[in-house]
């Protein structure tokens, strides 16, 4: 899966980094393995997957993330519905892995 880094916003007010990726690939990106992407070449540990969109007939999906400093801003900021998304998907790949 071939990516390119489209912006990456500082936010330093909200102790987090915005990044928008282009990712090529046929369907679209599953969660994990965007989880695996950000993991490998950002080396972040504490972020979350806002959108995943891609436009029909493309193929190539636009993937917005953010990539916080801490646990806890984390947590503050971002809603719900979004971490149990995020933990949807962590476990869904442990439950692969295994």
């Amino acid at each position: 899966m071939k990516f390119q880094v489209v912006s990456e916003k500082e936010e330093p007010l909200l102790d987090r980094k915005t990044i928008i990726l282009k990712v090529e690939k046929e369907e679209t990106p599953s969660r994990k393995e965007i989880i695996d992407l950000v993991k490998a070449h950002f080396n972040a540990e504490h972020f979350v997957i806002r959108k995943i969109e891609q436009k029909f007939g493309k193929h190539e999906a636009e993937v917005v993330v953010r990539i916080y400093n801490s646990r806890e801003t984390l947590l503050q900021l971002e809603p719900k519905y979004i971490l149990e998304r995020m933990k949807k998907a962590e476990v869904s790949e442990d439950a692969q892995g295994a």
